[in-house]
């Protein structure tokens, strides 16, 4: 077993290998069991809900970042003792997956889904699904995640589908649930229904035509109306103008001729116009546009469809019924010009929504589908935000979802799809339909015989009407479509956080809200954390249609998944845009080399003490710490230090400033321990001969770093888990995933030690400044004088051999206050104590000398280069390759030079 291997020998390698090591501890832990967790507990409990990724997915940076933070809070909250449960699952992504499917049965034998039927098409979906499906959760264990797999839900599973039809039969009952006409995202090309979320919008540069619209009556007079969209005129009830525009109010109440056609239309006044926007005069087309829809309803206008589901024009447009609504448009624009209807062309740029699935524009469309009456719902889950029950993070988006709900539209749920939850609805010859669990439930609400013939509604639920129950249909609620109570609910919700995209607030985390307090008047959760967004070097948002997305898993390959971690988190305040580079050929990321330099960091300074532990014979047992009284400034820093990090890595994790919990500990093992510590306690194990007073040292070393290896852990779960075991403080088997977190104690902080402590370290810092601006040797060790002030003397006095030590000279003498500066010394202030280096006038002026040439070399060299960049001719006909290379060498040489100039004047001022 990989734990009694690992304690048979403390044997660390020089460097350390993410890729062996993750694979190994990950089957570890599942085999292990750890992150289940009882349906009941009495302990303490903390859960999380996984947003489910689409079964269709693969792992993106935006999976790694959101993913990373849940399992930092699952581990932490593990580490706290608690029952920590997270909720692992997957989408049946409605369309996106019945695309994929239906794409490659056309590939493979050129048949489409109406060639073979629903019941065999969805018969090869589940199969599609069962071989490819889920591979996006497999991707997930490579970073290292520790949900309860066991509790893994699909959106399809047969207990999700219960519960799916019963909320939808509740809601019809209770009239939340209606079917009416309604103007809706159109896909023509996969005949269905979209939600917003499926809908990306581009900038696209169009033609806008300016028509005369004549008025009745008149072969002269008429209005000038401006439209991008000259194939919807046939759908055209109104023309609207402002009711305070001048130009145009006095035609209120008159009709115009509809272009193209004997039809006139009303011209009527709507503050939605805009005046100053192309002429001032809006078509209004309820059928083809959503805003015109909602003037439709203010003014009882009609309806008028003259574009079909399939985006081809229909009866209503006449000699133009059958064409496509692009080769319309070119034909009408045609027709118009030959009327001399078109008054002006001009171009104009806009944004156009495109079907994310298949890429062609959407076509907005009226048309009879099925919604949910969000306003009943919608308040209740306002409040519980306003109030603060449910927190946000960062709290902005309150304002975003505030104004949301405040202005929230019915939602459509119906999608003219065969993969997803078929509707429960059943009509009857007469008209009648209902919502039922079956057709023998359906005729028995609709109070008709045994016999009587009904048919189920062909259409498909919206993939969030799934996704809304989430927090309900993971803990089992309605699996069997009529129990409520479970165990798992009455422990694990309303659950504690959720990690999403602020992208999905409306069409997620306020539908969550919703359903959780209709249904168990509970709230779904308490936090909720929007991530940041990941971009790429030039700011843009990351996409696989941008070819700029990296593959997380060549990343984790080449970096390891704990530098994959660190980096995502290290690089991401809240609030803020995260900013990755990553070559897209290489997979280079310079970014990654902070988390997989920092990982060595931590290899090396567990290396190091492997090595002294097993120097002075600290072996499995726990060897004797020292006395309170036998530690030295550097053991009681390091413990106040270790004390100050516990307190901030809880405060930073309860505000959820994960950046700050995350630098929080660079800071601790970096520079405080690796940096000061290890070099003080190289120190102490030097200056005493004493076995067991080496044992002692080291031992308390190693307790302070693994009390810290346990705070970085729900970070960096593989290797503190590796250098955990490999320093062998344990006696049995134990894994750091499950032991508790140390402890806070405010006795082992004293501020008083770090003040001295951090005097001691401005000293020695400045002490290697001047010795470096001698250029002397390392192993040189010139003598140094401290002329101390009166409340900084006791503490220099007692640490001079420890300043020595650090800043690798003499061990400084302090020299008294009438005492003349030491000849051929460098000199340094810290605070008000005078620091003196004496290393020879000869070796101030060779110094000096050395300077003063490199000086020369880089002026003559920095001329040169400004001389070719303020040449026109080279600029601007060399290649702009060479030329940014030039410039780079510019910045490079002036950089260089300052560092020199800066020397001198050092030079100048210390000696």
């Amino acid at each position: 077993m990989l734990f009694s291997v690992l304690r048979m020998q403390r044997h660390f390698d020089r460097h350390y290998d993410p890729s062996t090591v993750e694979r190994s501890w990950y089957s570890e832990w599942l085999r292990l069991d750890l992150f289940s967790c009882p349906d009941e507990t009495d302990r303490p409990r903390y859960s999380i809900l996984m947003p489910p990724p689409n079964v269709t997915g693969v792992l993106t940076m935006g999976h790694v970042l959101n993913n990373t933070i849940q399992d930092l809070y699952i581990r932490y909250h593990r580490k706290l003792g608690k029952v920590a449960c997270w909720f692992p699952g997957l989408d049946h992504a409605g369309i996106a997956t019945q695309s994929k499917v239906e794409a490659e049965i056309f590939r493979t034998e050129g048949k489409t889904r109406w060639d073979l039927g629903r019941e065999e098409f969805l018969k090869r979906v589940w199969e599609w699904k069962e071989r490819y499906g889920g591979i996006i959760l497999e991707q997930l264990r490579s970073l290292g995640i520790s949900c309860d797999w066991k509790r893994t839900l699909f959106t399809m599973d047969e207990s999700a589908s219960n519960a799916v039809r019963e909320v939808f039969i509740r809601l019809f009952d209770a009239g939340l649930i209606y079917r009416g006409k309604r103007i809706i995202n159109w896909s023509p090309q996969l005949q269905s229904a979209l939600s917003d979320e499926e809908v990306v919008y581009r900038e696209v540069e169009d033609t806008l035509y300016t028509l005369a619209y004549r008025l009745e009556g008149s072969d002269t007079d008429f209005l000038p109306v401006a439209t991008v969209r000259p194939e919807t005129i046939f759908g055209d009830v109104a023309v609207a103008v402002h009711p305070e525009d001048e130009r145009y109010r006095h035609f209120v109440g008159k009709r115009v001729r509809v272009p193209l056609t004997e039809r006139y239309v009303p011209i009527i006044a709507d503050r939605y116009v805009d005046p100053t926007f192309g002429t001032g005069c809006l078509k209004i087309t309820p059928a083809h546009d959503p805003n015109d829809y909602e003037i439709g309803v203010r003014h009882g206008l009609p309806v008028l469809v003259s574009i079909g589901p399939d985006g081809r024009l229909n009866d209503v447009a006449g000699r133009y019924s059958g064409l496509d609504r692009f080769e319309a448009r070119r034909q009408i624009v045609e027709d118009l010009r030959a009327e001399g209807l078109i008054l002006a062309e001009a171009q104009y740029s806009h944004n156009v929504g495109f079907s994310e699935r298949s890429g062609e524009p959407i076509e907005p469309y009226y048309s009879d589908q099925w919604f949910v009456r969000m306003q009943p719902l919608a308040e209740p889950a306002l409040e519980v935000v306003l109030n603060g029950m449910i927190r946000f993070f960062p709290e902005h988006w309150v304002k975003t979802y505030e104004h949301w709900m405040r202005n929230i539209r019915d939602w459509c749920i119906s999608r003219q799809l065969w993969w997803g939850h078929r509707i429960p609805v059943y009509y009857a010859p007469d008209g009648r339909y209902t919502a039922a669990r079956s057709i023998e439930h359906a005729r028995e609400k609709l109070g008709l015989g045994p016999d009587a013939e009904l048919w189920q509604d062909e259409d498909s639920l919206d993939t969030w009407f799934s996704s809304w129950l989430w927090m309900l249909t993971t803990m089992r609620w309605l699996h069997d479509g009529k129990t409520e109570e479970t165990p798992i609910l009455r422990t694990y919700l309303p659950t504690d956080l959720l990690v999403t995209g602020p992208d999905i607030i409306f069409f997620w985390v306020a539908r969550m809200i919703m359903a959780s307090l209709y249904f168990r008047g509970v709230i779904p959760f308490r936090d909720v954390y929007f991530t940041s967004i990941i971009r790429d070097d030039k700011g843009r948002k990351m996409s696989k249609s941008l070819g700029n997305s990296p593959d997380p898993l060549a990343l984790i390959s080449k970096y390891g998944a704990d530098a994959v971690r660190y980096t995502v988190l290290y690089l991401a305040p809240v609030g803020q845009d995260v900013r990755i580079t990553v070559d897209p050929v290489t997979q280079d990321a310079p970014q990654m080399e902070l988390g997989r330099n920092f990982a060595n960091k931590l290899w090396n300074a567990a290396r190091f003490l492997a090595l002294k532990a097993d120097d002075v014979g600290v072996g499995a047992e726990r060897s004797p710490l020292p006395a309170e009284e036998e530690l030295s400034i550097a053991e009681l820093w390091i413990r106040s230090r270790l004390h100050a990090t516990i307190d901030a890595v809880r405060d930073c994790l309860e505000r959820y400033r994960i950046n700050d919990y995350v630098r929080t500990l660079y800071d601790f093992f970096w520079h405080d321990y690796c940096d000061w510590y290890i070099e003080m306690l190289k120190a102490r194990l030097d200056a005493t001969s004493a076995v067991e007073r080496k044992q002692a040292l080291v031992r308390f070393a190693l307790g302070i770093f693994e009390d810290a290896l346990g705070l970085l852990h729900p970070l960096m779960p593989f290797v503190t888990e590796e250098i955990w075991h490999r320093l062998g403080m344990r006696s049995q088997e134990e894994s750091l995933c499950t032991t508790l977190l140390p402890a806070y104690n405010p006795a082992w902080r004293n501020e008083r030690v770090e003040q001295q402590m951090a005097i001691l370290m401005q000293i020695v810092e400045s002490f290697r400044m001047l010795k470096a601006t001698a250029n002397a040797k390392p192993n040189e060790q010139p003598p140094a004088f401290i002329r101390a002030t009166a409340d900084s003397v006791g503490v220099i006095e007692a640490h001079r051999v420890l300043i020595g030590s650090l800043a690798r000279i003499a061990e400084p003498a302090i020299l008294p206050a009438d005492d003349p500066k030491p000849s051929g010394a460098l000199s340094a202030l810290v605070r008000d104590i005078e620091l003196y280096l004496v290393v020879g006038d000869h070796v101030l002026d060779r110094e000096r000398q050395r300077l003063l040439a490199e000086r020369q070399r880089l002026e003559h060299l920095l001329l040169q280069t400004r001389a070719r960049l303020s040449n026109l001719h080279f600029v601007e006909r060399a290649n702009p390759d060479v030329v940014e290379r030039e410039r780079a060498k510019e910045a490079t040489l002036a950089d260089a030079l300052e560092k020199v100039l800066a020397s001198l004047q050092h030079l100048s001022e210390t000696s």
